[in-house]
């Protein structure tokens, strides 16, 4: 099983490089106000993303959902989900551990907020609140 997690990190590292664009953490990070303008700012820089970079991210998060809610089986909520792979979608080499640990939690937020958001961020559904 960790084989096959591996291989498939090494896989979308690779891919996603290209696919998740520097300037989306940075004006996703940059965005003044509560959550929901985060969170309509992160709607609008993907509608901006190709199409076929869109349909792969889409894919990838629609399998993160999938994982998530069998959370009970598998231990992988949405938060863990987060924790290990937004090194590979969001690729930032940081220069300290300071400016790591500094953009780790917002790091980490944008990928959870993908998987909880998915359909108001990738289906065009009305968005819900996590309680």
């Amino acid at each position: 099983m960790s084989c096959h997690c591996s291989r498939l990190k090494t896989c979308s590292l690779f891919f996603y490089r290209n696919i998740v664009l520097l300037y989306i953490i940075d004006t996703i990070l940059s965005v003044k106000g509560d959550r929901s303008c985060r969170l309509l700012a992160l709607r609008g820089l993907l509608k901006k993303l190709p199409s076929t970079n869109f349909q792969i991210l889409k894919f990838v998060f629609r399998h993160f959902v999938r994982v998530s809610e069998n959370c009970k089986l598998n231990s992988m909520d949405s938060k863990n989900l987060a924790i290990c792979w937004w090194p590979t979608l969001l690729p930032i080499e940081f220069s300290d551990m300071g400016r790591f640990e500094q953009m780790r939690p917002h790091l980490e937020d944008i990928v959870q907020t993908m998987i909880d958001q998915y359909p108001f961020l990738f289906c065009g559904k009305e968005a819900f609140v996590m309680v």
